[in-house]
């Protein structure tokens, strides 16, 4: 925690806040609608078998 607060102080980082309908990586993690699947998955590269 005091790293990453230490390096945003510094401005060697810099956190932005992403949305969770911008979070790619939530279709692994949590329950969506089946369109928001379909979503994530098309621009994840991701298809069905």
């Amino acid at each position: 925690y005091h790293f990453i607060r230490h390096a945003i102080e510094d401005g060697k980082i810099e956190i932005n806040y992403c949305p969770t309908e911008d979070m790619m990586a939530d279709i692994l993690t949590k329950a969506f609608p089946s369109a928001k699947v379909k979503h994530f998955a098309s621009v994840l590269g991701l298809r069905t078998a």
